[in-house]
């Protein structure tokens, strides 16, 4: 008992104070138990904190590689561009002096800016316009041509109406004429 006197920090060895010092180390176990369990909660808690924040740093570091990796590509992407349109420039450039020396060559070459693309065009819609124009005389004298006659009013009829005729196709034949004789020239200008 001696002993146990000693470890419970007794002054004496009475039951009594034994009583009361085991009564007293069952509520300091009791506290601590108490205790125990709290910082057992806690430490739980603390656990699910630590799993959802390891969770989520996870998750954040897979997001970071791929936004990384979107980066990379995204970087080779506008580097692809850059060279895309560094190269469409100096082609641009290129065609821009091509096409200055091949003007500077057909100015030295006599060209004739009368036989451009946009001058035969108009020059192909002026006839197209004639043409037209002819169409309603035409019927207009084969109006004439299925009456019956009187002859020398018939005459008279056939010869104005000869006449226009004779006229609209000068005026066709002139501009027929000219357009043969610039295509010629265009050609010729072409292969040379």
């Amino acid at each position: 008992m001696k002993d146990s006197a000693l470890v419970l920090n007794l002054r004496d060895s009475s039951e009594r104070r034994y009583l009361y010092a085991v009564e007293e180390l069952e509520k300091e176990c009791l506290t601590t138990e108490e205790k125990i369990q709290k910082l057992d909660q806690e430490l739980t808690s603390l656990r699910c904190e630590l799993t959802k924040t390891l969770v989520l740093e996870k998750s954040l570091q897979e997001d970071l590689k791929k936004t990384e990796e979107q980066q990379v590509v995204e970087r080779a992407k506008a580097e692809n561009r850059i060279k895309n349109m560094e190269f469409l420039s100096a082609k641009s450039d290129d065609f821009r002096f091509k096409i200055r020396v091949a003007e500077e060559q057909l100015t030295a070459s006599g060209f004739d800016k009368t036989l451009s693309h946009h001058s035969l065009v108009d020059l192909s819609e002026k006839l197209t316009m004639l043409r037209q124009e002819i169409r309603p005389l035409k019927k207009q004298l084969e109006s004439y041509l299925d009456l019956t006659p009187n002859p020398s009013l018939a005459k008279v009829k056939i010869e104005e109406a000869k006449r226009e005729l004779a006229a609209v196709d000068a005026e066709l034949d002139k501009k027929v004429n000219i357009m043969e004789l610039l295509l010629p020239q265009h050609r010729r200008g072409r292969s040379t």
